[in-house]
């Protein structure tokens, strides 16, 4: 024997279908520049005030990173291009799966 039970004072319409909740998290694990380094030491918390010193005639870098969450999206990663002179700020964007957004932000300075 099966009984299906019957409540009291039910709602006539179906509930909706509760809202998924996105990961929220932007940060990067780990950001490295191959042959390079980043000073101070990458804190996945600190997201100002790095700098990469190369030589005058260095034309790119390249930028590796992990993101936090296998969700998460990062970009400003790979082979960046320097300007001629001078310093270059580079900025590596970490987009969450929910959509917020955290920034890193490194400058590269060529020597002389």
């Amino acid at each position: 024997v099966f009984s299906i039970p019957v409540f009291q004072n039910m709602a006539a319409e179906i509930s909706k279908k509760p809202e998924d909740i996105l990961n929220p998290n932007n940060w990067l694990s780990s950001l490295k520049a191959t042959g390079y380094s980043i000073t101070p030491s990458f804190k996945p918390s600190v997201t100002e005030g790095y700098s990469i010193v190369v030589d005058k005639n260095t034309n790119f870098i390249e930028l590796t990173g992990k993101t936090a969450s296998k969700k998460a999206v990062a970009t400003g990663l790979g082979q960046i291009s320097l300007g001629a002179n001078g310093i270059t700020e580079i900025q590596v964007e970490v987009m969450a799966e929910s959509g917020d957004i955290r920034v890193y932000k490194i400058k590269v300075a060529k020597e002389g």
